[in-house]
């Protein structure tokens, strides 16, 4: 007689799968990084005009998501489903964003404008193509819960080593090419992030050989065929979505402007660049230690309430880090203990929660509607969360503007700049984690609901199941 569990991966599954956020993570951490110095150093173009441009193509990348997740939802192919796409986003997103970054000029601003407008859209396809198999693949993975947590805190940790590593090295491989307003340096530094990122893509692709095959989806196949208009179906009945939607694009706003202002940060507040490597990579570990030991108690109380306990930690400990890191901004060790208090804090609210969250929706659909389609659940949550979040980019610009920024190069220390980033990295981040709480709340995925959800899954035999000798 056999028995039904759900579908298990095993730790090399696990191990290589968890590389695809880093993999993606490598080339948008840079974007949000540095684009802004770049452009300004490299193009003379004013922080408002890059933050505008940052915002539409994010809002390009919101609007190809649904097409996208319908085609991978569609695709049906001998080298599988996900497969194809992280391969093909994986490379154009690569070559894209070192062409990007190799300073190329038309001989006049608006030419060299839709220049950068071109490639970065370009950019955006391949990383969007890329992204949505992080959420949608998942599902075929594995679908225990405490394995997802498991996957999704690899996949945390290897996002939090690249971002160590590329705010540890990618300044002085600038600085050897000639520094900020040379291009060699950008170039050189572009060429060494894409790397990461194709080898990274390399691991996932190796990882779903046994995973990723038809007949892991014969099972689930739609009764219908994914269409656009069931975006707003999907929308509009399932809540666990919504509310992912409204807590992980308000902290998303917080990642990317902490992240567009992490340079004018060590310089305007900090005052010492140098630190800008040795600060993330000491944190990093803390982390990592705390991250895995966050698993426990995620598995113990559920993801939600994790997720709404971390969000109250960033909102309240967010508006206390403005006075905290004014008493001694460039100690080396005091910035050491204030940041990484702050993201021991929100460890709940990152990825390590989010992207298995999302899984757990497309588990929702399914059990409320009977419809498998990950990749539609991954790029309806990616659509709105990029639409909103796409907003941090303009924030950014307007912000530094209205302090009086031109370039790091012409822009001299000052109190307006060292309290305008100041404030704006730390109190409008704690807004965003103030969104989560309200979202958390009407979250209908609370652990006993969730387990209780599970259980019906795997009675009916159906979904991510397989029998067991």
């Amino acid at each position: 007689m056999s028995t039904r569990t759900f579908n298990k991966a095993s730790k090399g599954e696990i191990f290589g799968f968890s590389f695809n956020n880093a993999s993606t993570n490598a080339v948008f951490i840079a974007l949000s990084t540095y684009f802004l110095v770049y452009c300004t150093e490299i193009y003379n173009m004013s922080p408002v005009t890059v933050g505008l441009i940052m915002t539409g193509t994010r809002i390009l990348d919101a609007v190809t998501d649904p097409v996208i997740g319908i085609l991978i939802d569609k695709t049906d192919t001998k080298f599988g489903r996900f497969r194809p796409w992280i391969l093909a986003g994986s490379l154009i997103s690569a070559l894209s964003f070192i062409l990007l970054f190799c300073g190329f000029q038309t001989g006049s601003k608006f030419g060299d404008i839709v220049l950068i407008v071109i490639l970065y859209s370009i950019f955006i396809v391949g990383y969007t193509m890329q992204t949505a198999c992080t959420k949608s693949a998942q599902t075929i993975v594995t679908a225990q819960k405490g394995q997802r947590t498991i996957l999704n805190a690899f996949g945390m940790m290897w996002t939090l080593v690249v971002y160590a590593l590329i705010l540890g090295t990618v300044l002085p491989i600038i600085n050897a090419g000639g520094g900020n307003g040379v291009a060699l340096g950008w170039r050189n530094a572009a060429i060494y992030i894409a790397i990461i990122q194709v080898v990274f893509a390399v691991f996932v692709i190796i990882s779903l050989g046994k995973k990723d095959v038809r007949q892991n989806y014969i099972k689930t196949e739609q009764k219908i065929q994914p269409k656009l208009k069931n975006y707003v179906d999907v929308f509009a009945h399932n809540r666990a979505l919504q509310m992912l939607i409204v807590a992980a694009s308000t902290n998303k706003i917080a990642q990317t402007l902490q992240s567009g202002m992490t340079l004018v940060f060590y310089f305007y507040v900090v005052q010492n660049q140098d630190l800008q490597g040795i600060v993330p990579t000491i944190s990093m570990v803390i982390m990592i230690v705390v991250m895995f030991f966050s698993i426990k108690i995620i598995s113990k109380y559920g993801r939600v309430e994790v997720f709404k306990w971390s969000s109250i930690g960033g909102f309240v400990y967010g508006l206390a880090m403005i006075p905290l890191i004014s008493l001694n901004p460039s100690s080396m060790i005091w910035l050491i203990v204030v940041l990484a208090i702050n993201q021991i804090l929100i460890s709940g609210t990152t990825d390590q929660n989010l992207i298995s969250m999302i899984g757990d929706a497309a588990d929702y659909e399914y059990y409320l509607n009977g419809r498998f389609i990950p990749g539609m659940i991954g790029t309806a949550f990616s659509f709105i969360d990029k639409v909103i979040s796409s907003l941090s980019s303009t924030l950014v610009g307007f912000i530094l503007a209205g302090a009086g920024f031109v370039s790091i190069t012409e822009t001299p220390r000052s109190p307006r700049m060292f309290w305008t980033v100041l404030i704006a990295y730390c109190a409008i981040p704690a807004l965003g984690h103030f969104c989560s709480i309200i979202g958390m709340k009407y979250h209908p995925l609370k652990k006993a609901y969730h387990e209780k959800m599970l259980e019906e899954l795997s009675e009916r035999g159906d979904y991510n199941s397989r029998k067991a000798v």
